[in-house]
């Protein structure tokens, strides 16, 4: 599941709504944060590129080879004015997918041109909102998401997505980008009927989160103050 706000800020402070998460191919998709036009050619070299990308075994090393040369072309002829607030054009990004072998992989494509495996945490994210995402990832860590159905997954994504947008102060914001992809069905991006269907799904979980809790709460021989 890849999943992200919609909100773009300009340089002036002019907020927008851009579409951050892309499909390369039947087999792979990607996002990106930063800088659009960075994107946009990030985006235009991995399509021209996606059978190759599928043909490797670590695909780590194609995309690495992809990406640097765009970023490097765009940071060489970056120039900051002296005087005015600190801007950059750096861009990061994610790619998954699956490898020759069918097997699913997640790369981070970081703005220093790096590439890192995330397969084994199963989640990464990246942008203002990265750091909120890791923590409502790891707060719904218990419920044993690596072996959970896509299904599942929707719901999960939408949720940390959802809670990054109400708890940053600046740089996301509404509606949620949710794609899904699988070996069955390939790359497929969530529809707004399904988005509304999965946010009041996940109104229905948290609801009965809070029923648990009050529940547990009330238990016989249960007192906190006894276990401070």
């Amino acid at each position: 599941i890849v999943a992200s706000d919609s909100q773009s800020t300009e340089d002036i402070g002019v907020r927008g709504t851009v579409k951050k998460i892309f499909r390369i191919s039947n087999k792979l998709v990607w996002g990106g944060s930063g800088f659009g036009n960075v994107i946009s050619d990030l985006h235009a070299t991995y399509v021209s590129s996606a059978s190759k990308i599928e043909a490797t075994y670590d695909p780590s090393d194609i995309v690495r080879s992809l990406s640097f040369p765009v970023l490097q072309k765009h940071y060489e002829h970056f120039i900051q004015p002296p005087g005015e607030e600190l801007q950059s054009p750096a861009t990061c990004g994610i790619v998954c997918g699956f490898n020759a072998s069918d097997v699913p992989f997640i790369l981070e494509v970081a703005s220093t041109g790096m590439v890192t495996h995330y397969e084994d945490k199963g989640f990464c994210a990246i942008g203002s909102g990265g750091a909120f995402a890791g923590m409502a990832n790891a707060l719904l860590a218990h419920f044993d998401l690596p072996n959970k159905s896509v299904s599942t997954g929707k719901l999960v994504a939408f949720r940390v997505t959802n809670a990054v947008i109400q708890a940053s102060a600046h740089g996301v914001g509404p509606p949620v980008q949710l794609w899904a992809i699988s070996s069955q069905e390939g790359v497929v991006e969530i529809d707004s009927d399904e988005l509304k269907v999965i946010e009041g799904m996940v109104g229905g979980w948290q609801q009965t989160e809070l029923e648990s809790l009050q529940i547990f709460m009330n238990s016989d021989g249960l007192n906190p103050s006894e276990l401070a």
